[in-house]
């Protein structure tokens, strides 16, 4: 490596590459030219296929870098929305799209020049690629689910304990309980297989196929039996294809413990992988605040935690968050101008909204009639998820005489009320 070298290309010299490509020299002749590796050129041309990309250019449409100038100097200097939209002779929305995007009150005209010619950048690369929560199929919050299999007279006793946690305050963690009975024991249901005599090396081996895959996604299994007078804790990991493949090569051990827990989920009704995989605020089922028993003591002192190894949320740690309160989100009313409201009834917290984690300010107009209440609702800033819910509410608003015939500008406050940022 030679002393003071500078790596990677500049965009004159990306165009130079292009033009000698274009023009038949090889990847070794261009890369002397450059005192480059022959394996840099190829990784510039080969994304392209070796086809020249089109010169970038900006819409006509797209706001200019001496636009955002003013919009930077406007807010500097306290000029509201509207007044900033008609000295550019763009629409208020563009501006208040432009200004949310790009830093909000902090909005610096070159870096939201920069970002916006980054963003327009294409081809784009999809969702799934960039956002890892959507690569994953089942439900979209982090759940434990808990199997105890007992012996009980002639059959087997089965308990299922679900534990989900908690998402930004907008689901609550809660736990769900389902009890069964099976007529076989326990020796049939694992098919005539002792558990303690499977070698750890076959699991060793099975548990490497996820090395495979870009993102693991499926379910961690961890079977705790007793083996004379040790505890062994048999692992195993079903991947998504083990589920649905109907030619998924899933392993010996693997395939087995896919058996069993079929079995258990017939006995026991409707698991996780049943719900659906969205759910919004106030339609969970199970309780938020279990009872006490001596299974749920368990879970509380950490008895089945080494269970669930890497995981960010233990059984004891849901289990004991249920007994924490959650504060309920609220709606409040801040300010309005020229005329305070005489009755403001306020909206309840839209889901979907609640369910996004959106909160924040809402600013809107109203005209009173002489009556005292309101027609012609508008919106001036503020996400769309809460319009509907506030135009409904401001039917019910009613304001002074005076205000009869003036625009009022109102604002309220969606606050989640959350303290938890996971």
């Amino acid at each position: 490596m030679k002393p003071g070298k500078r790596f990677g290309l500049s965009a004159p010299e990306k165009r130079d590459i292009w033009s000698r490509w274009k023009a038949g020299q090889s990847l070794h002749e261009i890369g002397r030219a450059f005192d480059k590796p022959h394996s840099s050129i190829r990784c510039l041309l080969l994304p392209r296929g070796g086809i020249p990309p089109a010169a970038r250019r900006r819409s006509r449409l797209a706001l200019t870098l001496g636009e955002r100038e003013n919009i930077s100097r406007g807010i500097a200097s306290g000029s509201p929305l509207r007044e900033i939209a008609q000295g550019l002779e763009r629409a208020a929305s563009t501006v208040s799209r432009e200004i949310s995007r790009h830093g909000g009150p902090a909005y610096r005209a070159h870096v939201a020049d920069g970002q916006a010619w980054d963003s327009a950048f294409r081809p784009k690369k999809c969702l799934l690629a960039v956002n890892r929560k959507l690569r994953d199929f089942g439900p979209p919050f982090h759940y434990l689910e808990l199997l105890l299999v007992n012996p009980s007279g002639d059959g087997t006793s089965i308990q299922r304990v679900i534990l989900t946690a908690g998402y930004k305050c907008t689901l609550p963690p809660k736990i769900e309980v389902a009890k069964a009975t099976m007529k076989q024991s326990v020796a049939d249901i694992f098919g005539g297989t002792n558990p303690c005599t499977i070698p750890e090396k076959d699991l060793n081996r099975e548990l490497k196929r996820k090395k495979h895959h870009l993102v693991f996604s499926g379910a961690n299994i961890s079977m705790q039996v007793q083996c004379g007078g040790q505890t062994r804790i048999i692992r195993s990991d079903i991947l998504d294809r083990d589920m649905f493949d109907p030619r998924a090569g899933t392993p010996e051990h693997t395939s087995w413990t896919m058996g069993i827990l079929a079995q258990l989920d017939h006995a026991l009704g409707p698991g996780v992988m049943d719900k659906p995989m969205n759910t919004l605020p106030g339609d969970a089922g199970g309780s938020a605040h279990p009872p006490d028993s001596p299974t749920f003591q368990e879970i509380a002192t950490g008895k089945y935690d080494p269970l669930f190894p890497g995981t960010t949320d233990r059984p004891s740690q849901i289990y004991l968050s249920t007994k924490e309160p959650i504060l309920p989100p609220t709606v409040n009313f801040v300010k309005s101008s020229p005329f305070k409201p005489i009755l403001a009834p306020m909206p309840q917290y839209p889901a979907i909204a609640r369910a996004a984690g959106l909160e924040g300010t809402f600013t809107f107009t109203v005209d009173v009639q002489a009556d005292g209440r309101t027609i012609n609702f508008a919106v001036e800033n503020g996400t769309p998820l809460f319009r509907a819910a506030m135009e409904d509410s401001s039917h019910g608003w009613m304001f002074p005489n005076q205000a009869a015939g003036q625009r009022v500008v109102v604002t309220v406050e969606f606050a989640l009320n959350c303290h938890d940022k996971r």
